[in-house]
């Protein structure tokens, strides 16, 4: 635990990486509820200011 205020409560973090984790979560092609890509959607382009996208190893807009 951080020294610092939580952004969210531990109760609720914990509930949301249970469902994050879940088998049956199933997201992808291969089957794995690993996250990759995290920031695709979220992150915004510095030129464009629109959300980026996950392509193989990069982030494009």
């Amino acid at each position: 635990m951080g020294q610092w205020m939580p952004f969210v409560e531990p109760d609720v973090w914990w509930t949301v990486q249970e469902s994050l984790n879940a088998p049956a979560r199933i997201t992808n092609r291969t089957g794995s509820t690993a996250r990759k890509h995290i920031g695709s959607g979220l992150f915004l382009c510095g030129i464009c200011e629109k959300p980026v996208k996950a392509h193989s190893q990069r982030y494009r807009c």
